[in-house]
């Protein structure tokens, strides 16, 4: 059966309890307990106590040179130097203190969400130990995506204006625009490209817009007639062979 806390034997120099014995008249602790009084009348002071054998050291709002004594129903006696106990695993306080150090409000706001308990406040302190690092990383991960976004829209424009230009200086109307413009520029390999001169870009845009060549002019073979005029100037044996 688990051991309980059956009285306090002695408390000294702890606030109120200056010299505290416990007497045959003072009952010792049952099951439950209620324990009442005025303001200043030591219910806080005996809650530290408690609290601190549940915390295996004394409380820091408690005298550093008080002393305890507390005998439990195993016949175990708790000292201010021993309260290593087998109680203490058990020994749970909800006081003023512990709300102070374990239900954060900060910037004097209460939230919806609170962090109970030493280990969930101490959990707290190494989030924000953690947002501080990360705070600036998390604004230089927003101007990066805000100057990829000015970067896009920059280079949209580009295409769409080279896309017109080429359009206008290979005259291909509307057949030419700015995804052409991002498929070439994927199949572009800079270093199998010159870049031209002003001249000779004039030159070859000069042979672009230059109006088709007129068809070649083709002669026909003229007719061979043996009356006609061309007879005349034919000797008297080519007309024998025409003849024949």
């Amino acid at each position: 059966m688990t051991a309980t806390i059956t009285k306090l034997r002695q408390l000294r120099g702890m606030g109120i309890f200056s010299d505290f014995a416990h007497g045959p008249s003072t009952p010792e602790f049952r099951r439950y307990n209620l324990i009442y009084g005025f303001n200043g009348s030591g219910k806080t002071t005996l809650s530290r106590v408690l609290q601190s054998i549940g915390a295996m050291q004394l409380s820091p709002h408690l005298p550093v040179d008080g002393e305890l004594s507390i005998d439990l129903s195993d016949g175990t006696n708790v000292k201010a130097d021993t309260l290593n106990c087998p109680i203490s695993p058990l020994v749970l306080v909800f006081n003023q203190d512990f709300i102070n150090e374990n239900l954060i409000w900060q910037s004097g706001t209460a939230k919806p969400v609170f962090y109970l308990g030493t280990a969930q406040a101490n959990v707290l302190k190494l989030l924000e130990v953690l947002e501080a690092r990360t705070k600036p990383r998390d604004q230089a991960k927003a101007d990066a995506e805000k100057d990829c976004k000015v970067k896009e829209r920059e280079f949209g424009t580009f295409k769409t204006d080279m896309g017109k230009l080429i359009a206008e200086e290979l005259n291909l109307g509307r057949r030419y625009n700015a995804t052409n413009v991002e498929a070439d520029y994927q199949s572009y390999d800079a270093s199998t490209v010159k870049q031209l001169s002003d001249e000779a870009r004039k030159s070859k845009k000069a042979l672009i817009n230059r109006e088709a060549p007129a068809q070649d002019i083709l002669f026909s073979r003229p007719e061979a007639s043996p009356l006609g005029t061309r007879s005349k100037k034919l000797s008297p044996f080519a007309l024998l062979r025409l003849a024949a």
